[in-house]
């Protein structure tokens, strides 16, 4: 696949046509983008402290996380994984940014941190599940045997609309496992996901 723009990239992720005209005439200067992209890099509260120092945040976050996100697509070309999860994985920043224009009127992004974890490779939409890798903060006990702080877990995530039922979440399950072990080469040993229900892998 050739190398596509950031516009492009969101004309391909269909946000909305006012949030692409605004995007089109967006000017980030390459000094800003350098400050901003370190901050990114060391954490979310220190990024967003930093980019809210500057006129229209909002328009600034998203038209960077789209500069952002064609780096993160050209790192998935290099681990040979499949476009389609790249994109489905984007879906966030497509209905954040839905959400955000229906509600204010502006180009921007709702929960920065979030859309910043798929940006980092650090979170992915495998089907109907998104899973990010992690770590757990603080020993677990668990049917008699305890998993102790740094232990290797896949936090899971069930998106808002789905359909779910048991052989649908089986299947993603496994794809999750499957996806880690061929891609990051990583064993997890736990399943955690957000309803604090804790999965043996």
């Amino acid at each position: 696949m050739s190398k596509m723009s950031p516009l492009q990239l969101a004309q391909k992720l269909k946000l909305p046509e006012e949030v692409l005209s605004q995007l089109a005439e967006l000017q980030i200067p390459e000094e800003t983008a350098a400050r901003l992209q370190e901050a990114f890099r060391q954490d979310p509260k220190v990024f967003e402290i930093a980019a809210r120092e500057y006129d229209h945040s909002d328009l600034l976050v998203l038209g960077l996380y789209l500069r952002w996100a064609m780096d993160t697509h050209f790192l998935y070309a290099i681990r040979g994984i499949d476009w389609s999860i790249f994109f489905d994985t984007f879906r966030d920043l497509t209905d954040s940014c839905r959400d955000f224009y229906e509600r204010t009127g502006k180009a921007g992004l709702n929960n920065w941190e979030w859309i910043g974890l798929a940006i980092k490779m650090q979170l992915f939409r495998l089907d109907k599940l998104e899973f990010r890798p992690n770590e757990l903060m603080e020993a677990l006990v668990m049917d008699g045997g305890t998993y102790g702080a740094g232990t290797k877990v896949l936090e899971v995530y069930f998106p808002t609309g789905e359909s779910l039922d048991d052989d649908i979440i089986e299947n993603n399950l496994s794809w999750g496992k499957e996806f880690f072990d061929r891609y990051y080469r990583q064993e997890y040993e736990l399943f955690l996901c957000h309803s604090s229900f804790y999965r043996s892998v």
